[in-house]
């Protein structure tokens, strides 16, 4: 029962839209939670973003639903410099994309890493421009027998500002994309088809479906 109101609870939460902790130029994280509120996310929306400002003004701290291309953006913006707090005259941003996840402190990382994608290719083999830091991009080449499945196979896999890879995965086999599938095959039983033409036509079937 526990787990079914928690699915609910979620499904509910996904078809509201995502939300954000929203506060604007709050001098302390406190602040911002004190007067922030809960905001729900346009539909294109679908990131939640802190922003972290120092300069004549004392620190300042945004929070508000962000637009994905935007917070890539803003992160490829940050300078080496941005986000050491310490620096004078400094912007930092960062993003989350999951449901109230930037209420608390969020930590801006300079520079993101994926989960490493070498060895993780079954029966075949990774190669990645960068390793796994920010933008690089991997790419994945089967052994003779089998193939990289999607478009995947021809523009790899990119690690994003968020720390995670712009694709699942792929796998490397020689029926990635084949499924079960349940198929229905009608036949014309009328008296005009005739027994013998019936016998053939159930055999081929028959013969179709081994």
């Amino acid at each position: 029962m526990f787990a079914t109101l928690v699915i609910i609870t979620a499904l509910l939460q996904l078809s509201a839209g995502l939300r954000c902790w929203t506060c604007e130029n709050a001098k302390s994280e406190l602040e911002c939670q004190r007067e922030g509120h809960l905001q729900t996310c346009k539909e294109n929306e679908r990131q939640c973003q802190n922003e972290i400002r120092r300069g004549g003004h004392g620190l300042l701290i945004s929070k508000r639903c962000k637009q994905l291309a935007a917070c890539s953006n803003n992160f490829v913006q940050n300078s080496k410099f941005q986000c050491e707090y310490h620096q004078w005259s400094s912007v930092c941003r960062c993003c989350c994309s999951s449901y109230h996840c930037n209420s608390p402190g969020l930590a801006c990382r300079k520079t993101p890493r994926c989960e490493s994608q070498i060895g993780k290719l079954r029966n075949g083999e990774v190669t990645c421009e960068k390793g796994s830091t920010h933008r690089s991009r991997c790419f994945f080449k089967c052994k003779a027998g089998y193939y990289v499945d999607g478009e995947i196979a021809t523009e790899g896999n990119q690690c994003m500002w968020d720390g995670e890879w712009d694709k699942p995965t792929p796998c490397c086999s020689r029926n990635c994309s084949l499924s079960a599938l349940d198929i229905i095959i009608a036949l014309d039983s009328s008296s005009s088809i005739g027994a013998e033409n019936w016998v053939t036509m159930t055999t081929m079937v028959k013969d179709f479906v081994k």
